[in-house]
């Protein structure tokens, strides 16, 4: 009788919450013009780009549909199985870290017995939520609140990195989900099991300030977006430093929002060769890589700001520095076409041609039908030519 008479007000309270919600952010979105500018900015590209990669995914687990390829294996596999055409109408990437799609990043990992196997944990964890949220009072909000932020994150999931950046949240909402299915039926007393809300105090605690953050990293991305359009615009480096920094304060704990400055610092140092954009790259990267130690687009871009800036001023001395850099990387991933490709350039800096050719030749071979890689190595040949 009692859960019965709290039912009906309890979906009415989670209903109106819903709503709020929604209507909060869709307020946010029209009232502030960096908000409406960073929603309505990033919408075609990034699906153009998803639909590609998740293409290639499905093409990486039909291969090995039942083991996979390992864990953190398709950075290297992506190359040989994106499209083809990708290259020739647009600027996606060459090279991707991770399919961006839980179930996607299973399956290519793990075949198709690990994304079922992950299926079947998420439908587990979902039915579990149900059976916990009809066992309880009619007033117990937890189980559904539990159950929405767990569909909130794998929601997230299926269009983000599933990385251990991103997936922790998910794995402590299914933890919760489990711990509570295995405590005894019926209410939990305050006095048997004070530690417990002391816990899920502790827990809410943390979940507030993840929400704080999370306010911080949006307004650090947008602040971010606008320095770096005022880069590309030609904007003064002194200037654009200054914006970058701003926005960086605005969450000094996220590691990318260093690494921001620093490829920042790669376009001015490209255009004009300018010595304290150099420095305030250099210090960035440096600062991103011993936050970031297992990233290897750090060292790549820390070798590439090297090399813009021996291009720039015809200084043979950081080209060679970047030059070890790239060869460094494609020793640890041969199959990156990008790292072949600055490794290259680099060492035609030096005027090494026979080696910048076969680098070349090598990139555009990893990534066939990439206009970037084959006019690149189209320049480089016109370059040898003299020298032979």
């Amino acid at each position: 009788v009692e859960a019965a008479r709290w039912e009906r007000p309890r979906r009415r309270l989670v209903l109106v919450v819903a709503i709020a919600v929604v209507v909060i952010l869709g307020v946010a979105i029209v009232a502030i013009p960096r908000l409406q500018k960073r929603v309505s900015s990033s919408s075609a590209g990034t699906i153009e780009w998803r639909l590609v990669v998740w293409q290639a995914a499905g093409r990486v687990t039909l291969d090995r549909p039942f083991l996979g390829w390992g864990p953190d294996s398709f950075r290297s596999v992506y190359p040989s199985y994106r499209p083809v055409s990708s290259g020739a109408i647009s600027n996606l990437g060459t090279t991707v870290g991770d399919p961006h799609d839980i179930v996607m990043s299973a399956a290519a990992s793990l075949g198709f017995p690990g994304a079922l196997a992950l299926l079947a944990l998420l439908g587990t964890a979902a039915a579990a939520c149900g059976g916990i949220a009809r066992a309880r009072r009619g007033d117990d909000l937890r189980p559904i609140a539990v159950g929405a932020a767990l569909a909130g994150g794998l929601t997230a999931l299926l269009f983000h990195y599933a990385t251990l950046d991103t997936t922790p949240i998910v794995a402590v909402l299914l933890g919760f989900l489990v711990a509570a299915k295995a405590g005894p039926e019926g209410p939990v007393t305050a006095a048997r099991h004070g530690w417990a809300r002391a816990v899920a105090l502790a827990v809410a605690g943390v979940f507030a300030i993840v929400a704080f953050a999370s306010v911080g990293l949006v307004a650090a991305d947008v602040g971010m977006r606008d320095a770096l359009a005022a880069n590309a615009g030609g904007a003064a480096w002194p200037s654009v430093a200054e914006q970058l920094r701003s926005a960086q304060g605005l969450a000094p704990w996220e590691p990318t929002f260093t690494w921001a400055i620093g490829k920042a610092a790669i376009q001015t140092v490209a255009s004009t060769g300018d010595a304290q954009a150099y420095s305030d790259g250099r210090t960035a990267l440096d600062a991103a890589h011993r936050a970031l130690p297992l990233d290897d687009g750090v060292v790549y871009d820390q070798g590439y700001l090297a090399l813009r800036l021996g291009v720039a001023r015809r200084d043979p001395v950081p080209i060679r520095e970047a030059h070890a850099v790239f060869v460094t990387l494609t020793a640890k991933d041969p199959h990156d076409p990008e790292y072949w490709n600055a490794r290259g350039i680099a060492a035609a800096g030096v005027g090494d041609f026979t080696e910048a050719v076969s680098d070349l030749q090598t990139a555009v071979s990893l990534a066939l039908g990439d206009r970037g890689y084959t006019s690149a190595l189209a320049r480089i040949r016109k370059m040898a030519a003299p020298a032979h």
